[in-house]
């Protein structure tokens, strides 16, 4: 049996390998004890420090640092870049100034991550669509919330979990552990009820559990998938998770969408819609494909609204791609 960490045993004992073992061990102890920490330590203490000041000051105080940043052309480059390829519309001085206000956003959202409670409890001006939610809940249903990375998604969470539902995230699981324990407690700590399912982990026994459970699972589905399908955002082909559709489709779990969407400073507007209705052909992947269809043009609908929230800096299309998708005629 191979270690951990050290990759499996040779059987002929080669010296080399055997040798080798002594380091990774340290590069591991170095990593686990030194390197980490050292890593966390900043976050914890701008984590802590915002969590001590009132919201509204908190969130300011980000969206003055995002403005700071975004005074610098570096960062706001492949913002821009991702601007020509979706709005090419747009001239340059429209892109800058979203590329800006995208900047001031993601300031706002750092320094807010410490705030969800707050914000859910104080800060949500008009909560639109809930009864959709509530239906399914009095049904004894699970559903997908299909949702972007677009305003405070983590607002959506906690207000939803906050009113009884059960529910299950997906999140991104840092390679610090001290930075997965704080991601977790600011994420979460407001949620009563909630199955946490870290991206990359195996999807199948998770989302039957979901199933099971009747939870309303809560998934982003605005990056970049690499084993997806090529289905159209913003007029290009994007590659796109069908996963979740192709198991929601599979088990009739009912999809909606919902979005939050910041009005200003720290003023909040929330909307989940009716779940989606999609015709069934008997072709369960050109069944995902176009449930995925609909996802992403509400997406870009809602992104056209206040562009300046959705984050462009991932990497949604390849930039040497200048080739417009074929939208399918029943989209």
């Amino acid at each position: 049996m191979s270690g951990p960490g050290n990759g499996p045993r040779r059987a002929n004992g080669n010296r080399e390998h055997q040798k080798a073992k002594p380091g990774r061990r340290r590069r591991r102890w170095v990593r686990y004890w030194i390197l980490d920490p050292l890593e966390a330590a900043p976050v914890y203490l701008i984590m802590g420090l915002s969590w001590l000041m009132p919201t509204s000051l908190a969130s300011n105080l980000g969206g003055w640092i995002g403005r700071q940043v975004a005074r610098l052309r570096g960062p706001r480059l492949r913002i821009m870049a991702h601007l020509e390829l979706a709005m090419p519309e747009l001239d340059e001085a429209d892109r800058d100034r979203i590329a800006r206000g995208c900047l001031e956003h993601v300031g706002r959202l750092v320094m807010e991550a410490a705030h969800i409670t707050r914000i859910v409890r104080n800060r949500i001006e008009t909560a639109v669509g809930f009864e959709n939610v509530q239906a399914l809940v009095d049904a004894g249903r699970p559903a997908f919330c299909m949702s972007a990375h677009y305003g405070n998604w983590e607002v959506g969470h906690a207000l939803v979990n906050g009113r009884g539902v059960p529910t299950a995230a997906f999140y991104r699981r840092p390679a610090n552990r001290f930075l997965d324990h704080l991601l977790v407690r600011l994420r979460f700590a407001s949620t009563a009820d909630v199955m946490l399912i870290a991206k990359g982990d195996e999807l199948m026994r998770p989302l039957r559990k979901i199933i099971r459970q009747r939870r309303h699972a809560f998934v982003l589905l605005d990056e970049r998938f690499r084993k997806g399908a090529a289905v159209p955002f913003f007029g290009r082909p994007a590659l796109t998770n069908t996963v979740i559709a192709e198991m929601a489709l599979r088990f009739d779990v009912p999809v909606y969408f919902a979005r939050v969407v910041r009005l200003k400073g720290v003023r909040f507007y929330c909307e989940a819609l009716p779940p989606v209705s999609i015709p069934r052909t008997g072709d369960l992947r050109e069944d995902a494909r176009a449930l995925m269809v609909a996802y992403n043009a509400q997406t870009e609908a809602w992104i056209r609204e206040h562009p300046e929230q959705w984050i462009w800096s991932h990497r949604r299309w390849r930039l040497k791609d200048r080739k417009p998708a074929q939208t399918p005629s029943a989209a």
